[in-house]
């Protein structure tokens, strides 16, 4: 009997390892392309919550230029103590209500003859939370302004003893406008 031995034969090509390399790119263009989506779906979330604290900011800017102006012209909006400010200068912006609340130092005979802290709060459904001695607090009010008025022209002579009710707003210079 004749034995016959078969050997295999064996090609030796490359045809395994480019497969092998191919999985690799895979792998790796899919991984970056799950980074890069990843990030992606971050920033998206980054735009909505920036565009929220940017509408609070531009209410509480905008009611804060209101209480200016009024409190400009009219020196009785605010105060000045022992008097409390019964209600807020409110104003209601991309569905934000707004509160702005302020206290008064007054010196006529001086220049400039007002000082006043201006501090702004989200309205609240909680009444607890829609009060001075509440926004006042570093900690509550959102926007805090201090504005300086001299409600006399400089050319008024006459004796200045209390407070402007005629003709005031003469000039005014916000010395502090602080986002918490």
């Amino acid at each position: 009997m004749v034995s016959v031995t078969l050997k295999k034969i064996r090609r030796h090509d490359d045809q395994g390892s480019s497969l092998i390399l191919a999985m690799i790119f895979m792998v790796v263009c899919s991984l970056s392309v799950l980074g890069l989506s990843a990030a992606a779906a971050n920033d998206l979330n980054n735009v909505a919550k920036f565009s929220g604290a940017r509408t609070l900011h531009t209410a509480e800017s905008s009611t804060m230029d209101k209480a200016l102006y009024l409190d400009r012209y009219t020196p009785t909006t605010c105060p000045v103590p022992p008097k409390v400010q019964s209600t807020p200068v409110n104003l209601f912006i991309d569905n934000l209500s707004i509160d702005v609340w302020c206290t008064t130092v007054s010196t006529p005979s001086t220049n400039p003859s007002r000082q006043v802290t201006f501090y702004a709060c989200p309205d609240s459904a909680i009444p607890a939370n829609n009060s001075y001695s509440y926004c006042s607090d570093p900690a509550h009010a959102n926007l805090t302004v201090v504005a300086q008025f001299n409600d006399y022209a400089t050319t008024y002579t006459a004796p200045r003893s209390s407070l402007c009710t005629v003709n005031c707003g003469d000039a005014m210079t916000v010395t502090s406008w602080v986002f918490r």
